[in-house]
């Protein structure tokens, strides 16, 4: 197997209607003048979407998007978690993507993953005067 990072890692890219890739300027990213119609493709992989679907029947064949949610999280801090052993990877994007201010900066405490910030101990001083909640430190279930 051989992935060109340049051709297949790509996070921002226009092709024509028939899928062919539309060179843009490298340096800036500016996107070309079309003539006709055409596609900008474009990849978030630092991203977690969450899709929230009303289903009407019982068969769940009809279903429709109603809400879309994405959240962005921290390499380092996610591989920091995995690592641990606590959690999957998968697991820890959606911790690491889903926590208020107060939970993140616990996290970073425990785990690391942000090169100058040492987040702050949970039951801290900081801890108590933050003013987030999600549902990590509510300590509901999802």
């Amino acid at each position: 197997m051989k992935i060109d990072r340049e051709k297949h890692l790509k996070t921002l890219w226009y092709e024509d209607m028939d899928g062919k890739v539309i060179e843009t300027n490298k340096t800036d990213w500016t996107p070309p003048m079309f003539d006709g119609p055409h596609i900008q493709v474009s990849r978030f992989p630092f991203q977690l979407t969450t899709s929230y679907l009303k289903i009407d029947d019982t068969a769940n064949t009809r279903c429709k998007e109603i809400m879309r949610a994405n959240e962005t999280w921290n390499q380092g801090l996610v591989l920091n978690i995995a690592n641990a052993g606590e959690y999957t990877l998968n697991e820890a994007i959606i911790i690491a993507a889903t926590s208020c201010e107060r939970c993140i900066n616990v996290l970073i405490h425990k785990y690391g993953g942000y090169k100058d910030d040492p987040g702050y101990a949970e039951g801290s001083e900081e801890w108590l005067r933050c003013g987030t909640s999600c549902q990590f430190c509510k300590g509901s279930e999802v």
